[in-house]
């Protein structure tokens, strides 16, 4: 390198510094860190045979997300060839680029061309609506003027998400808006084929939901080749089966306090009950009830909903009021060898207290996981090994408690006449407030704590309940804009506890896997009945189905919007879509329908994993629409049925797998079955798919003016569609198409639907990811399931194929 100057350096391997004089020739090295007149440099790498061009990079995501656009042309004249790039920006003509060649010159810009409209929008208006108390938008809007001169003619209008301006062919779109929120941003387009367009794409919805009846359609003939093939099951053996379904509740794996703890540590369950109804608002501005709030606490910190015999409120209403005592108790999950090393407990504990992750507990100075938390966060998530994610979780855990006993998680105070209806935590509010405001919160809140602590020592509650009663008293006062009616309140507290969903999918796991047993069982001895196990299991998943389509409701109730809207949501709802699937399908088919159940439980199973977070959450705008309850719906639910025709592909294969001379023709007959029940499964789930990708157009087209952007979900989703539409006609190829086949490729074709789902919300950016999450590793149990999978299939393959000596069609 050369420097007119004197640099000052600092090697990173081995600590030395100096001082380089000004040199036209010197050495650079890298990791060096170099420093001239406060401005520091470091050589991070040499390429030496490195050369610089042009490739593409998508900066961000979404339509209007690039930083730039570029193209490369390659201009000939006279033989010679010269190749240049000229860049363009969105909305603008990119500057000209000039080349001389062979003596002629060329000139190139590209960019947007400007187009007049021959009328003009004047903004009245723009309105932001927030959740409240946050800074996340809840909805946008512009009231506009359309002032046509040509007509004389001034016309109000208001534009929002999923609500358009369209005139004389033109259709303005809520876009975006300024950042200070006094000017707003519409996109536009002129698209003369809208209405043909949504013409073709109702008679293709009509078409696909009609086909299934058509009396010589391929579902008709499907469903005669399952009933054909149920009958012969029939005439083999006679009606007669019992089964006994039992769900024995897990016991709490609560330890008990010590009687002199628990006098100073607990506080009546009553009261605590009573504290559990005060309405807090959470960071993203929804209302909820403090149940609520100390449910997801105690989850958080513990894994559990309580704590040594105490319930949630009881352990949040402590952790605020003697935080001291509860910092020592152990409570805070973490299980990790190194970390339990870290933070000095003893080797196999699984909890530690709060105190014990700071070297200074009484001044919270000191904290141990520090470095570590520091160092994990630097890495991206792909990256992280095992230690980085249990000291990122923990730490995560230590903050939770940490907001718990200052209590600045707990916003229950309204701010009077506060236009954003934003709730503060107590200190917050004494700080903020005008001083008469605070001086009245003060008065309540020491009202409050010194109740609690006076009936913590002389058992008396009744002074506490009625402090506690003046803090509501407050709340309906002051935030009665944004408090919840008294029944969504009792709701939402019965169904924090009646927890519905964790409770169905063993019993849906369990009925299954009892039928599926006794099935196998039926195949291999056909004189054994199973009629009455049958009709008994499907009572019960129809009792399962009620009490799970209750708790969709109660949640929608609760949110306000479709459940469907997050992870978890989506989750629950294909869960509720496969037995839906399930019933359809299984009248002749104790497999099917044992199966419906076990692919029930597993996906409920999955939603209450520890990287599914079922908290109820808000919306962003542009799914603030009825459009989420039709596209969303229509296209999660096929998820249910094509689940329920892998599981059947994979059940055939274990039949192919215990066939054998003496069972031969049984199991053929429940092979033909499962096949023709599957494949009917597939056609509903390809119906519903590609239907959902219709409507998923047609609110695009509404929402930003475009009906495919080949965005990420969406690319992948007609993936999906591709793949299935394969494995429907698959069998026209006559010389490929056999069972086993079959089997194969409608169990393989779910892993299309798993990357639609899973894959492209975790790992790839678009404007699909609304509820996505930080993009984890892939888990452990992916590659080891796929294993067993192959395994399976090998094994099928070799009895169907190789052991009977057919002819294998591959």
């Amino acid at each position: 390198m050369q420097h007119s100057m004197a640099l000052n350096y600092l090697r990173m391997d081995d600590k030395v510094s100096g001082e380089l004089n000004a040199s036209s020739r010197q050495t650079f090295e890298t990791r060096t860190l170099y420093t001239a007149n406060n401005t520091n440099f470091v050589l991070r790498d040499f390429k030496l045979h490195a050369t610089k061009k042009l490739v593409s990079a998508t900066v961000g995501s979404g339509m209007n997300n690039r930083e730039s656009d570029a193209l490369v042309f390659e201009v000939s004249n006279a033989d010679i060839s010269q190749r240049f790039s000229v860049f363009g920006a969105a909305g603008t003509l990119g500057k000209a680029v000039t080349h001389s060649i062979a003596g002629k010159e060329v000139s190139i810009a590209y960019g947007a061309r400007i187009i007049e409209l021959p009328f003009s929008l004047y903004l009245k208006d723009f309105q932001l609506d927030r959740y409240p108390g946050s800074m996340s938008p809840a909805s946008y809007a512009s009231e506009v003027v359309l002032i046509d001169e040509r007509h004389d003619l001034k016309r109000p209008f208001r534009i929002y998400m999923n609500h358009i301006l369209n005139y004389e062919g033109f259709r303005f779109f809520q876009s975006s808006y300024d950042m200070d929120e006094k000017g707003t941003v519409l996109s536009v387009n002129k698209d003369p084929g809208t209405l043909i367009t949504y013409i073709g794409y109702t008679m293709l919805t009509i078409g696909m939901f009609l086909s299934p009846f058509l009396l010589r359609g391929r579902y008709r003939k499907l469903n005669a080749k399952a009933m054909k093939a149920a009958r012969e099951h029939q005439r083999i053996a006679a009606i007669f089966m019992m089964v006994l379904a039992v769900f024995a509740a897990t016991p709490s794996k609560a330890e008990a306090l010590n009687p002199i703890v628990k006098e100073v540590l607990s506080f009546n369950k009553e009261h605590a009950d009573h504290f559990g109804r005060l309405i807090v608002q959470d960071t993203a501005g929804r209302m909820k009830p403090m149940d609520t709030l100390a449910l997801e606490v105690v989850n958080k910190i513990y894994r559990s909903e309580s704590i040594m015999g105490l319930d949630a409120n009881q352990v949040l209403l402590g952790m605020m009021m003697a935080p001291k005592a509860w910092r020592e108790i152990r409570m805070i999950k973490t299980s990790h060898k190194e970390i339990n090393n870290i933070i000095n407990i003893k080797e196999g504990k699984k909890t530690a207290s709060f105190s014990q992750f700071f070297e200074f507990p009484d001044t919270l100075e000191g904290y141990k996981l520090a470095s570590y938390v520091d160092e994990a966060t630097r890495k991206s998530p792909g990256k992280r090994n095992k230690f980085d994610k249990a000291v990122l979780k923990v730490d995560e855990r230590v903050n939770i408690a940490y907001m718990a006993y200052s209590g600045s998680l707990m916003k229950i105070w309204p701010r009077p006449n506060d236009k954003t209806h934003k709730w503060y935590a107590t200190i917050d509010a004494l700080k903020n407030f005008e001083t008469v405001d605070s001086e009245g919160i003060r008065a309540i809140a020491m009202n409050y704590f010194t109740a609690v602590d006076e009936a913590r020592h002389n058992g008396d509650w009744s002074r506490a309940d009625a402090a506690l009663a003046n803090i509501e008293k407050y709340q309906h006062f002051y935030g009665v804009a944004v408090y919840p009616d008294a029944m969504k309140v009792d709701l939402e507290i019965w169904y924090n506890h009646a927890q519905l969903f964790e409770r169905l999918w063993p019993l849906y796991f369990l009925v299954g896997f009892v039928l599926l047993i006794l099935s196998f069982v039926k195949i291999m001895k056909p004189s054994f009945r199973i009629a009455w196990a049958s009709k008994s299991a499907l009572v019960l998943l129809i009792l399962f189905f009620m009490a799970h389509t209750v708790g969709l409701a109660i949640r929608w109730y609760i949110s306000g919007h479709a459940p469907w809207s997050n992870g978890y949501e989506s989750m629950i709802y294909i869960a509720w879509a496969t037995v839906f699937a399930g019933f359809i399908f299984a009248k002749n088919s104790p497999i099917t329908l044992a199966s419906t159940s076990i692919l029930t439980g597993l996906i409920l199973f999955v939603a209450h994993l520890n990287w599914m977070d079922p908290q109820i959450t808000t919306l962003a705008p542009v799914l603030n629409s009825y459009w989420l309850s039709i596209h969303v719906s229509i296209i999660t639910a096929s998820y249910g049925f094509l689940g329920l025709g892998a599981l059947l592909g994979f059940i055939t294969l274990i039949l192919f797998i215990i066939k054998n001379p003496a069972n031969a023709r049984n199991i053929s007959l429940s092979i033909k079955e499962l096949n023709a029940i599957n494949e009917m499964s597939l056609i509903i789930g390809l119906i519903l798919l590609t239907v959902g990708n219709f409507m998923g157009g047609v609110w695009a087209n509404e929402s930003w003016g475009r009906y495919w952007g080949w965005d990420p979900k969406e690319t992948w989703a007609l993936v999906t569609i591709l793949v299935y539409a394969v494995v429907i006609h698959l069998r026209f190829i006559k010389s490929l198409y056999s069972d086993y086949i079959y089997s194969v490729v409608s169990l393989l074709a779910f892993t299309s639907v798993i990357m639609t789902y899973f894959g492209v919300n975790y790992y790839l950016a678009g404007m699909h990811s609304y509820a996505k999450g930080d993009p984890v590793p892939i888990p452990d149990f992916v590659p080891v399931t796929y294993g067993i999978i192959f395994a399976f299939i090998i094994v099928a393959y070799i009895k169907e194929y190789v052991m009977n000596k057919k002819p294998a069609s591959i």
